[in-house]
């Protein structure tokens, strides 16, 4: 199922297509299908979408909290979804816990393992915060840097000033 498919099964609004893909589909799908049948507010997939909380990837399960509580029915779905997360986090420290223990005996983690520990941290949205972090602190160093060219200018501007005045 690509998401073009899915996509397609949201605009002719398909609840039915949706909620097989939630499902049956991969990660990808089954994530984007649980925010579609959330801003269609179908009630008809609400055991599907509460069934996705138990789901294996971090994505799927954010995506089916959001949808349920956009809709708003049961308000310990709020409380279910945080501690469904809570766990993700655990899993996400003692992943890179095990990683640097691996490390730190062998001085290198195994290629198996190493591939492993990275592909549990990308589907548990480690990943996703790493790279939001980055551009985080990269808008920081370019906002620096203006600050300090304004300066400069400045600066100049002032020199030019005294020059002249003087």
């Amino acid at each position: 199922m690509t998401s073009d498919k899915i996509h397609s099964w949201f605009k002719s609004r398909d609840t039915k297509k949706l909620i097989k893909a939630l499902r049956e589909g991969d990660y990808n799908a089954r994530a984007l299908s649980a925010k579609y049948l959330g801003e269609l507010r179908a009630v008809e997939a609400i055991t599907d979408l509460k069934n996705s909380l138990n789901d294996p990837v971090k994505m799927v399960v954010e995506s089916a909290g959001k949808s349920l509580m956009a809709m708003s029915l049961d308000p310990e779905i709020g409380r279910t979804v945080e501690q469904r997360l809570q766990q993700f986090q655990l899993i996400e420290i003692r992943s890179k816990e095990n990683l640097d223990e691996v490390v730190a005996k062998r001085g290198d983690p195994h290629e198996l393992e190493l591939k492993r520990m990275k592909e549990i941290l990308i589907l548990s949205g480690a990943k996703k915060l790493e790279i939001a972090e980055r551009l985080k602190s990269n808008d920081l160093v370019k906002r620096l840097s203006l600050f300090v060219g304004v300066l400069a200018v400045l600066a100049a501007i002032l020199r030019a000033l005294f020059f002249w005045l003087s």
